[in-house]
């Protein structure tokens, strides 16, 4: 976290420009921590002077004063004293004219700097290196800053870093100038017949209106591969404005040639050329991207203005697996391809690049270009678990548009239909080999058993009753003589004579209607005495008789 530490001075004369100042230091780490130059005239962050070596900046930002053009975030200068080693890891340059300015002298050569991850806003350049030996620039991101952008700004000025020049998975995106540059390579040489340079996987965007726009210009440098790189060039110059600009050397003997291998490479321009080879200097130019997006001229070869790539390929005498369509960039500010991209697979396995810029490991037939195309998992979906009734069937939906389905068992319709337990699953493809998988567990049912049971005699005085129970359920709906009662618990006391019957069901709703259970209602006896006749000898005889009592209801005898 770079705010646990603030360090900030603002400098009042420019013998002290410099917030802090590295003089002969060594094996120094600053971490997490935010460093600020607060004067507008002398706002120099950090400065490495006297031979100040393996030290590291980490996690910080970096800043000076917001719309400052005056002077360098960090700056090593050109002192007898080298200042080597250095790693440059996750930091945040902000405002500034340069980002990180390091420069050696033509006899001696600051060495070895490391310059990874970082976050570059700056005033005209990002990185300016000078007589520089073994450079790895890595990783980084490289934006105009927010305010005050100079008419020419640059992402990295490489003058004379050589032997080892390592530049890869850098974003560069400049557009706020009249011209902008992605990278100036000028005079930077590597040894002919040892290693070359690598300029791999980068992206580069730039735009202007002015005389200079390029993704990667280069001059009088020496044995570099160019590599897997992406450049969108949107500037408007048709006659200035170029995705590569070659600028020599050409000589017959290779050892004083330019020599640069070009491959996989995207160039795109919107009005310009996508290439542009002055005088020679590619011995190697094939399997590469041309598209002028306004239909203009793909490129300059050697003296040869070029309209299109077969033009292109008669003037080189290369290029035999190069393309020229539209690459299908996700959008002007990110240069990942969309599905359907006619770079997909249309690379070259290359020595040493077996990841994108992302990360991604290159296919076994790379795509052209900084992005690795990879397939988004296709969004498939055939509903969620469920559990159907036994001798019911459900029917699972993939959904339409895929070019291919795979269903468990074999099926290969947008659709199954299942009646039985299981896993089902679908693989979907679609036409550029992308995949998707879902699958859902059914579970069959068996019925419930309804039964009633009484719990007590079903026949019954009038103004009794009996209690009923079902068998356990998770619902229960009780009916009589065909139609519902109402009545919805597991038991019941019926008072009313009739056909009883019980509709259970599951959890589900897999249902099982009982047998009819038949309850009885009995009236009580009824005794008339309307007809009542007494007779007797005398009261207080028992030689009476009693007539005219009528009996109805009940059960013989009496």
């Amino acid at each position: 976290d770079s705010t646990d530490v603030t360090l900030t001075y603002g400098s009042a004369v420019f013998l002290d420009n410099y917030t802090i100042k590295l003089d002969g230091a060594d094996y120094i780490t600053f971490r997490n921590m935010t460093i600020t130059a607060t004067n507008s005239s002398n706002n120099r962050v950090v400065e490495l002077t006297g031979g100040a070596t393996f030290n590291k900046f980490m996690n910080n930002k970096l800043m000076t004063i917001q719309g400052s053009n005056g002077d360098e975030v960090v700056y090593s200068g050109n002192s007898s004293s080298n200042d080597d080693d250095n790693l440059f890891q996750n930091n945040w340059f902000l405002n500034g004219v340069r980002g990180l300015h390091f420069e050696g002298t033509s006899g001696t050569r600051e060495k070895r700097i490391v310059i990874q991850n970082n976050l570059f806003e700056t005033y005209r350049y990002s990185i300016y290196l000078k007589y520089m030996e073994d450079v790895e620039i890595t990783g980084n991101r490289m934006i105009n800053a927010a305010v005050a952008n100079g008419p020419l700004t640059q992402g990295m000025y490489l003058f004379h870093c050589d032997s080892s020049l390592i530049v890869e998975k850098n974003d560069i995106i400049l557009t706020a100038g009249t011209n902008n540059q992605g990278m100036q390579i000028q005079a930077c040489i590597s040894t002919y017949g040892g290693t070359n340079g690598e300029i791999t996987n980068n992206m580069i965007i730039v735009d202007g209106s002015g005389s200079s726009t390029y993704g990667i210009y280069t001059n009088a440098t020496t044995n570099k591969n160019f590599y897997h790189n992406s450049i969108l060039n949107l500037g408007t110059n048709a006659s200035a404005a170029k995705s590569l600009h070659v600028n020599g050397p050409y000589s017959a003997n290779p050892a004083f040639n330019a020599n640069f291998t070009v491959m996989n490479n995207i160039f795109m321009a919107s009005n310009g050329k996508a290439i542009y080879n002055s005088v020679g200097g590619i011995i190697s130019c094939d399997y590469n991207e041309y598209y002028v997006t306004s239909g203009g001229d793909i490129g300059y070869w050697d003296g040869t203005t070029v309209a299109n790539l077969a033009a292109l390929q008669a003037a080189n005498s290369d290029d035999a697996n190069s393309i020229s369509s539209d690459p299908l960039f996700t959008s002007t500010s990110d240069l990942h391809i969309l599905t359907g991209s006619p770079v997909i697979g249309n690379g070259i396995i290359l020595p040493g690049i077996t990841d994108d810029i992302d990360g991604e490991v290159r296919d076994a037939t790379p795509d052209i270009g900084a992005d690795e195309f990879g397939c988004v998992p296709l969004i498939v979906y055939i509903g969620a678990d469920a559990a159907i009734c036994m001798g019911d069937s459900v029917i699972l939906d993939a959904g339409a548009g895929f070019a291919s389905y795979f269903w468990t068992g074999g099926s290969t319709g947008q659709t199954l239909t299942v009646d039985s337990n299981g896993t089902y699953s679908v693989t979907v493809t679609d036409t550029f080999s992308c995949i998707g998988n879902d699958a859902a567990t059914i579970t069959v049912n068996p019925f419930p058993v309804a039964n009633i049971t009484p719990l007590m005699p079903v026949s019954f005085c009038i103004g009794d009753s009996v209690e009923l129970q079902s068998d356990a359920a998770s619902t229960y709906e009780w009916l009589l003589n065909g139609s519902t009662t109402g009545l919805t618990t597991q038991n019941i006391f019926a008072t009313s004579a009739g056909d009883y019957q019980v509709v259970v069901a599951d959890a589900i709703g897999c249902s099982d209607t009982s047998a009819v259970e038949t309850v009885i209602v009995n009236p009580l006896p009824i005794i008339d005495t309307t007809l009542l006749v007494i007779d007797s000898s005398n009261c207080g005889s028992s030689d009476g008789t009693i007539t005219g009592i009528t009996v109805s209801g009940g059960t013989v005898p009496y």
